[in-house]
């Protein structure tokens, strides 16, 4: 299967043309559609009577003495085979208006539910006066054994068939409206914004996609130049591909097999045909092996939606060497030295993303080895005055102005808790005073005299 361009798609405006205004079907087609229904009203009637065609004298063991119905009782039983039947009916006519709006005799239905109405009430009465018949003969039990093996069965079917054909149609309908106003789907798919992201947003992962390099995690682009910078792919592609990888693919320890190459099916539009996509992911030169593990349309606040598709991967080359870097902490109770710091910090978000997760029984240690990661990152040791602490403090506030979120950086928050006791008391609650009075001064909320007066106040750092 191969990827399609957006400037080699077919224009919407003749797709849906050609789907809002369906040919009548054939006479072969319908009676393909009656054929499959009157296949198990054959197989009933052969069952029913095969014993008496298959032996001279009537068998007692396959099927019931006649009996003489009176003329009471056969216009009872036929009575109530034609409620039977009528139920069938009924049943093909409610399920077959299950789209809104929609009547089950509507002026404006197409010739192709037209059809499968006339086809669907046809199949219906024959097998239905079939089953009237066996019963004013034979009896209500087999009438009604005939009328389960066939009428119900075909009411069911050509109900759910018109549902089908209805269903397109009232979809195609609404895209037309949508054409007509200027909005096109080719449209909407195009200026979706796409975003490919690692698990626990793992940022600057390289990511190829059909064998071109996208950028670094996460990647947000829209549909259009996703699909104007990606060549054709297919699965043999991407087998080649593989293949030419030094290492192809990788086992789990959960027993799992990873392919370098991943595959990803993308649904630019709920509903949507998918596009497949195939991926591949590095972390600085190391070799990645990916899981698609979710794909979401997610609102904007801008009209529209935006496209996430989350990866999971693994570093099979930094998983062990983590694994005992982890081991050593828990080893050493997480006093660990600097030459354990230093080889923490080349692996970056990767061990900070394994450590609550690891280290989750043993909360302790995790703090413990947070705090080292802390101190080492902003050189805490260096911190020895008030001044100091507070030099940090004003570098955090400015950062966290800049990139409008907190904390502005890893570790920042742990930092933070850790230089609490150096800081100049007086100096801090001066200048939550004054940022207290600003406040209060903009929003008029408050009485700042209260706060004087109760000489004490509780600042959350």
């Amino acid at each position: 299967m191969t990827v399609p361009h957006i400037s080699s798609l077919m224009p919407i405006q003749n797709q849906l043309q050609a789907t809002a205004a369906p040919a009548a079907l054939s006479w072969t087609e319908m009676a393909a559609i009656a054929l499959q229904f009157g296949i198990p009203i054959a197989i009933g009637l052969c069952l029913m009577y095969a014993p008496a065609w298959l032996t001279e004298r009537r068998s007692r063991q396959w099927q019931p003495r006649t009996r003489k119905l009176s003329a009471g009782l056969r216009r009872m039983e036929c009575l109530v085979m034609l409620l039977a039947i009528g139920t069938g009916v009924a049943t093909m006519t409610i399920e077959s208006s299950s789209i809104p709006g929609q009547q089950w005799f509507h002026a404006d239905d197409s010739a192709a539910v037209r059809g499968l109405i006339r086809w669907g009430l046809t199949v219906t009465g024959l097998s239905g006066l079939i089953a009237l018949a066996v019963t004013y003969f034979r009896g209500v039990t087999w009438g009604a054994g005939l009328l389960v093996i066939g009428t119900l069965p075909a009411a069911t079917g050509f109900s759910l068939t018109i549902v089908d054909q209805r269903s397109k149609e009232f979809h195609a309908k609404h895209q037309a409206e949508h054409v007509a106003n200027g909005q096109t789907a080719q449209d909407d798919t195009a200026e979706m914004p796409v975003q490919i992201r690692l698990y626990n947003d793992l940022a600057g992962a390289d990511v190829w996609v059909n064998g071109v390099h996208l950028g670094q995690t996460p990647i947000t682009i829209s549909g259009r130049e996703l699909f104007e910078k990606l060549p054709s792919w297919d699965h043999q592609l991407t087998s080649e591909a593989n293949t030419a990888e030094p290492s192809p693919r990788w086992s789990a320890p959960n027993g799992e097999t990873i392919e370098r190459w991943g595959w990803m099916p993308i649904h630019l539009r709920p509903g949507d045909h998918r596009t497949d996509l195939y991926y591949k992911v590095d972390f600085d030169g190391v070799v990645g092996y990916s899981r698609l593990i979710g794909q979401e349309h997610v609102d904007l606040e801008q009209p529209g939606q935006k496209l996430v598709v989350t990866l999971d991967t693994k570093f099979p080359s930094w998983e062990e060497q983590i694994e005992r870097l982890l081991d050593q902490a828990r080893l050493q109770d997480g006093q660990v030295s600097e030459a354990w710091d230093r080889a923490a910090a080349s692996y970056g978000e990767l061990l900070q993303f394994r450590i609550p997760t690891e280290l989750s029984e043993q909360p302790a240690l995790n703090e413990r080895l947070q705090n080292r990661r802390a101190e080492s990152r902003f050189h805490l040791d260096q911190i020895r005055t008030a001044a100091d602490a507070w030099k940090l403090l004003m570098q955090f506030c400015e950062a966290a102005k800049r990139t409008g979120q907190w904390p502005p950086e890893e570790h920042a928050h742990v930092a933070l808790q850790l230089i609490v006791p150096q800081l100049d008391q007086e100096q801090l609650l001066q200048a939550a005073e004054e940022r207290l009075k600003q406040r209060m001064s903009r929003e008029a909320l408050y009485n700042y005299s209260m706060w004087q007066s109760s000489n004490s106040f509780r600042i959350d750092l």
